[in-house]
């Protein structure tokens, strides 16, 4: 077995079509027949790569978990010398890739998986550069989490069109309230 994504490519197709299966069939009747079949390969195929259903499932979440871990990494480093700015686009980011894969957020609610924070350490730098703790670091965290999520939210039941007029919107949202949180540390 391989760890390492990219190294065997059956592999990686049977993850791929693994989240497509439950994305359209949900958790509860997920099918490594289908997922081996939509791949055009033999139904041993997912336990040659895979210890169990459950093994598979895991490596469907790490998968998924991988995904968005590249991205914010790439956003950290490119971002690394302005907090402010990187906690925007790692906001930005999250939302484009949660919208751009429904399926993902779907597949961890249902699978268990506790939501992790989707900027945490962008969020620890911020505060840490701006000399906010305590209180005042919950409370960035729970208004810049309301606005992400809700966002989500209303771009993927369509109370918000996904279109760039939107996408600028969101960016100034986001910009403001950075602006709101700097103006609100200058005050204490």
């Amino acid at each position: 077995m391989r760890d390492a994504y990219g190294a065997d490519p059956l592999r990686d197709r049977l993850i791929v079509a693994g989240i497509e299966d439950i994305a359209t069939h949900g958790l509860p009747h997920f099918s490594l027949r289908r997922v081996a079949a939509a791949c055009q390969t033999s139904c041993a195929a997912p336990y040659r790569h895979f210890e169990s259903k459950e093994t598979f499932l895991r490596e469907i979440v790490r998968y998924i978990n991988r995904q968005w871990e590249l991205l914010r990494a790439e956003i950290l480093h490119r971002w690394k010398d302005d907090p402010r700015r990187c906690l925007i686009e790692i906001s930005l980011a999250y939302i484009r890739f949660s919208v751009a894969n429904p399926q993902f957020r779907r597949i961890l609610s249902e699978a268990g998986e506790a939501a992790s924070s989707f900027a945490e350490e962008a969020m620890q730098n911020f505060c840490t550069a701006s000399g906010r703790s305590g209180a005042a670091a919950k409370n960035l965290r729970y208004r810049l989490s309301a606005l992400v999520y809700g966002t989500v939210s209303m771009l993927e039941d369509g109370a918000l069109p996904n279109e760039e007029p939107t996408w600028q919107m969101i960016r100034i949202s986001l910009e403001a309230l950075m602006q709101e949180e700097s103006g609100r540390t200058a005050m204490l």
